[in-house]
């Protein structure tokens, strides 16, 4: 719960107790195992450091498995992983612990072969969609023709726009404001500032939220504090995280799955032009006391 404010606004669910485990939706265990995890279950006074390894085996591996980059390399090593996070929870939890569901991911690198990135084909897109079934749905009687029915409705007032896409290399801005951080080098120009940004992968920058500041490019972490334009190009004004190591180091590297630990944030302004490569952070605060 104390990092609920640090969950940033993609994800259109915020975890919820673990008192409500039984109530949590497949979106809130997939924020869980692929983000917040892998800094909340550290504590030793919540996991042990084998279970916790255990879990950092499957977190590893899911983070392969959702990324369209992994190699045929790569899916051995996931393979392996999700191989050894079976075999040991077997050992951990009890034989009764491993059911259907827990053996079949030993599985999914063969999906991942046929198919790709794990995302292209989850059913979130589809559970997405019920509730837009449930406006259509009125009553028990002939729901097809009722779904039918809405749909027609729809179309009938279906407005096509096209070219209003903005494909230019500084991405999405909106939202012009007079916040403004002070660079120097920027004195005598003309500069308009901007409360948001979108990336070219549809995330969301926003320096006035905590949860939606931190980026990453290059192998470079930063924090945004202003989003600027100088005609014609667009800039991030950050300071960046002076020190950037590995949260872990086995069963691989975490900064290979893109997972890292920062600290020592700069005391100096620095410009970053909008590029493809910039990619958005889910930064949560690291704390060592009483830590594996």
């Amino acid at each position: 719960m104390e990092i609920r404010d640090c969950i940033p606004q993609e994800f259109t669910r915020k975890m919820r107790p673990i008192s409500d485990l039984a109530h949590w939706k497949a979106a809130e265990y997939r924020l869980f195992a692929l983000y917040a995890g892998v800094c909340l279950l550290r504590h030793k006074d919540i996991l042990c450091k084998e279970k916790y390894v255990n879990f950092i085996h499957l977190c590893v591996a899911l983070r392969l498995l959702i990324s369209p980059d992994t190699s045929d390399d790569d899916m051995k090593v996931c393979s392996l992983l999700l191989k050894t996070f079976v075999n040991q929870c077997s050992a951990l939890y009890g034989e009764g612990f491993v059911s259907y569901n827990i053996h079949s991911m030993i599985h999914l690198p063969d999906d991942f072969k046929r198919f790709g990135s794990l995302d292209v084909v989850n059913c979130f897109p589809f559970e997405s969609y019920l509730g837009l079934f449930k406006e259509c749905v009125h009553s028990g009687y002939k729901p097809l023709a009722q779904v039918s029915a809405y749909v027609h409705r729809q179309n009938e007032n279906l407005l096509t726009t096209v070219g209003l896409k903005n494909c230019s290399i500084g991405g999405s801005v909106y939202g012009a404001t007079e916040r403004s951080v002070d660079l120097p080098a920027l004195h005598g120009h003309c500069i308009k500032h901007y409360r948001k940004a979108s990336l070219f992968n549809g995330c969301t920058i926003a320096p006035s939220s905590a949860a939606d500041s931190t980026i990453i490019f290059g192998g470079n972490i930063a924090k945004v504090f202003d989003i600027i334009e100088v005609s014609p190009k667009k800039f991030f004004v950050v300071k960046m995280y002076k020190c950037v190591t590995h949260c872990f180091k086995q069963p691989l590297p975490s900064d290979i799955v893109g997972i890292f630990k920062v600290s020592q944030l700069s005391d100096v302004f620095e410009l970053v032009e909008f590029q493809q490569s910039i990619r958005k952070c889910f930064a949560v605060p690291y704390k060592n006391i009483n830590s594996l």
